[in-house]
């Protein structure tokens, strides 16, 4: 019954420099996908005021700057593409069309590919 005395949640022992790189990408990959959500962008087109408009904003341009950095240091290339979409949507959401026509030609999944040219076909002319 040796089986039961190993661990379920222990890390692959034969390389773990691959490992650690991984975990650093997935959780640089969470943390745009966090910076996204809360960037409210929607609220960029909706705000009643000047003042606020103008902070939400800059707002908005910081977490995409802040996302593209992250996004960068991705190597592995189905992570990087699932970042690349959370900026592309982020983007959308405050009426920035210029980015997302950058952006989606770094994809290279074919899902996420027809998934945006789907939902947002305006991206790709």
């Amino acid at each position: 019954m040796r089986w039961f005395k190993k661990g379920l949640g222990e890390p692959d022992k034969t390389n773990p420099a691959v490992d650690l790189k991984t975990d650093l990408e997935r959780r640089a990959l969470a943390k745009i996908k966090n910076i996204c959500e809360v960037a409210s962008a929607e609220s960029i087109v909706q705000s009643p005021g000047e003042n606020l408009a103008k902070r939400e904003r800059l707002r908005f341009e910081s977490a995409r700057r802040l996302s593209l950095e992250l996004a960068k240091q991705i190597e592995d290339v189905s992570l990087r593409d699932a970042a690349l979409e959370g900026i592309i949507e982020l983007c959308l959401k405050a009426k920035d069309l210029d980015t997302p026509r950058i952006l989606v030609r770094g994809i290279q999944s074919p899902d996420i590919r027809d998934r945006l040219r789907e939902d947002h076909p305006v991206i790709f002319y």
